[in-house]
């Protein structure tokens, strides 16, 4: 019997189309970049004098990007089989070209920014799908006699993606960002099943006539390119993104299989399958592929040519020349000599010493520090000072100046003679920065203070995470400050003593150890404590460690201390054992819809102050097939409050998201302790479970069923948090309850 007639497919039609995009995609930027690679004519600036072209060295964000893989891989999409790895795609990604003007600063650090650019993505998919078959599932029972022919097996999607792309990255990587609109050329799958001995029809899947072909749609990706070679143009990518169509829903003709018992002999099976009193015709709903998500991982290019090291000249007229092929810039001075240029440079801070106090203003050192590296032949800096409050937040600016490498600088006579008439110990800062490029110091502390009639004391700070505060719900930190007395250059010092410390980012100290203390000359000690910050979103701390010195005049010694906050995990549960003792399930001998499950939580080595439990999923398998049903309630796979317990008894329980229209069932259940229950103690649960059950009119004897349920319980050792174990039972309806 021939269920069909075959239409007449022209697959050359779409070969042709992805030859065009290959050619497009590859062929043409291959040619374009070996004509990049030409000397070309510089375009001279006639305001400026400067000479423009297109940027130089390589930077993989600024590159054309080719990119095709044959393995994909796309889910959630409805009505359709689990699909293959097989699903091609080719594409390219063009950065959108600029001319760039530089100053002399701008081109010194050009190869030492990562920016983000604009690129065009064009991209290509062929997407290909099997659509469910009415007897899926049922293969090897109808095999001898169910056919299924086919116009179409699958179900192909063509797509054409055009879009911008927002990229960012660095030299050998770079991620990528596109959403726009696509068109997409569908090819239906098209297939019968029957029995051509008997001439029985079973599914009939053909899309309406009326049915549009080419549509149009949208997508969105991200997509990260790596480049680990670096004399090859080869690289790999990893793409995640959204496909969507317009959608589009038509009918199939099809049996109602649903009372067909597969487990019967294949003659049995062909009758029931050909009775229309057990398997009616329906029409059945089905949808087009129009919106899922996807995947692709494959090969990438880069499309560059070798980057010489850039050269630096100095010319008669002083301007600049900018010769360049792709970004970022190469600068040139255009005269007779060359010279390779260093790109980093590093300024480092010598005098003042971070952390150190003073007696008083005029003991402040002049400010020297030095250059590591080879900064810009221009280069300028300004040396900045800050007065700080003691949370080491920046008051007023106190100095800033032009200043030279290995000369050093003093505070002017008007400003040190303000700062001399502070009374109390007074914090500052200070930093160096190159300003052409931005490059900068760091910017470290000093202190001036009555106090330093000994010496100055210097500190480190060290701070990591300890866990979680139970109570507040928030992390702790073991913080560690070391401090060390040194004492003034050619004198014998004197020890300083710490009696306290305190933060001047709110939050708690406890658990000091070792204050008050007594530090002497030379000495270093270190002082260790727990803090509990303010808030979740506090990212940094600041201490005072408050002292003084032990001589004649008794001057105090504080130190100023601030360090970043670590982020910290809460890994609680991994130490949680969560044991659930003896679960049985039995059916209730009055009502065979209702299960019992029993046991007993036990934990270690936490208390428990609440317990929750939820159904997860639940599935079973009737034999006969279809003598299984739902009771009249629709409470099966819900709990059922009546005679359900906790510890023995229904005190202390609240039920959650009850349905509509039935008081009594509930998806989940949660057991509060009057009392944190200790460590190790088991506590009894009896949970009252609907399930299915044989349908009306049978004898449940006579209909085995086999369940599988999975239950999800939280525990709680505490208000607000919890950990979770998920157990799965096997269970059927032939053990009842006495």
């Amino acid at each position: 019997m021939k269920l069909y007639k075959k239409t007449h497919v022209r697959p050359h039609v779409y070969v042709r189309i992805f030859f065009c995009l290959y050619h497009l995609l590859f062929v043409t930027p291959l040619f374009v970049s070996a004509q990049s690679t030409m000397q070309g004519i510089a375009k001279q600036d006639s305001k400026t004098g400067m000479v423009i072209a297109k940027p130089g060295t390589s930077v993989s964000n600024s590159l054309i990007t080719p990119y095709f893989t044959p393995l994909g891989y796309p889910i959630g999409i409805a009505d359709m089989q689990k699909a293959t790895v097989w699903q091609p795609e080719i594409g390219v990604s063009i950065p959108f070209a600029r001319n760039v003007k530089l100053t002399k600063a701008d081109a010194a650090r050009s190869n030492q920014i990562k920016k983000s650019t604009w690129a065009l993505n064009v991209q290509g998919n062929l997407l290909s799908f099997t659509p469910h078959h009415l007897l899926d599932g049922h293969e090897q029972q109808v095999s001898s006699f169910a056919v299924t022919e086919n116009t179409r097996k699958n179900w192909t999607l063509y797509m054409l993606h055009v879009a911008p792309e927002w990229r960012v990255g660095g030299e050998k990587w770079y991620t990528g960002i596109n959403i726009g609109p696509s068109l997409v050329q569908n090819q239906p799958a098209q297939f019968q099943q029957g029995d051509p001995g008997q001439s029985v029809l079973y599914q009939n899947y053909v899309v309406p006539a009326g049915f549009h072909k080419l549509r149009f749609g949208a997508q969105g990706h991200i997509r990260f390119h790596w480049f680990p070679f670096q004399r090859g143009p080869i690289g790999f990518y990893a793409e995640a993104g959204y496909i969507w169509q317009q959608p589009y829903t038509f009918q199939v003709r099809e049996r109602d299989i649903s009372k067909v018992n597969f487990n019967l002999s294949p003659d049995e099976i062909r009758y029931q399958l050909s009775n229309p009193q057990i398997a009616p015709f329906v029409e059945k709903s089905y949808a087009i592929p129009h919106g899922f998500f996807e995947g692709h991982i494959g090969l990438s290019l880069v499309i560059k040519t070798k980057s010489s090291p850039p050269r630096v000249e100095q010319p008669k007229n002083e301007r600049l020349v900018i010769k360049t092929k792709s970004s970022p810039p190469v600068v040139e001075f255009p005269v007779t000599y060359e010279r390779q240029a260093k790109q980093g440079f590093q300024i480092v801070l010598d005098q003042p010493r971070p952390h150190a106090v003073f007696r008083s203003v005029d003991e402040v050192p002049a400010f020297r520090w030095h250059v590591v590296g080879e900064p810009p032949a221009d280069a300028q800096y300004r040396l900045e000072v800050f007065q700080l409050n003691d949370r080491g937040n920046i008051v007023r600016q106190v100095a800033s100046a032009s200043v030279v490498p290995g000369e050093p600088y003093r505070l002017p006579a008007e400003e040190k003679a303000r700062l001399a008439n502070i009374p109390q110990t007074t914090y500052y800062s200070w930093k160096v920065t190159e300003t052409t490029t931005g490059t900068s110091s760091g910017q470290p502390q000093y202190s001036v203070s009555g106090s330093a009639s000994c010496g100055t004391v210097t500190d480190s700070i060290h701070i990591e995470c300890d866990g979680w505060d139970v109570q507040s719900g928030l992390p702790k930190y073991q913080v560690k400050i070391c401090l060390t007395n040194n004492p003034i250059s050619a004198t014998s010092g004197c020890a300083v003593s710490y009696t306290s410390i305190s933060s001047n980012s709110g939050g708690t100290i406890s658990n000091i150890n070792v204050l008050p203390v007594s530090i002497g000359p030379y000495a270093h000690f270190c002082i260790t404590f727990t803090y509990i910050p303010a808030s979740l979103s506090q990212t940094t701390a600041s201490f005072t460690t408050f002292g003084n010195w032990n001589d004649a005049l008794h001057n105090t010694a504080n130190v100023l201390s601030t360090d970043s906050l670590p982020s910290c995990i809460c890994r609680d549960c991994d130490s949680m054992n969560i044991q659930m003792l003896n679960p049985q399930v039995q059916m209730q001998s009055a009502d065979p819809h209702l299960f019992d499950i029993t046991g007993a939580v036990q934990v270690n080595p936490q208390s428990v102050y609440a317990i929750e439990f939820s159904v997860q999923s639940f599935s079973f398998t009737a034999t006969p097939g279809g003598c299984a049903g739902v009771d009249s309630l629709e409470h099966d796979g819900m709990l059922v409050s009546n005679g359900t317990t906790v510890n023995g008894s229904n005190a202390g329980l609240v039920f959650g998201n009850a349905p509509t229209g039935n008081p009594n069932i509930f998806k989940l259940i949660k057991w509060i302790s009057s009392s944190p229950v200790p460590a190790g103690t088991s506590i009894p649960f009896d949970l009252v479970i609907g399930l299915p059950a044989a349908s009306g009119g049978i004898d449940p004897s006579c209909c085995r069923i086999d369940y599988r349920l999975c239950l999800q319980v939280k525990v709680y050792y505490d208000a607000c948090r919890y950990c979770t174990k998920t157990i799965c039972l096997q269970f059927s309806n032939t053990t009842q309850k006495p």
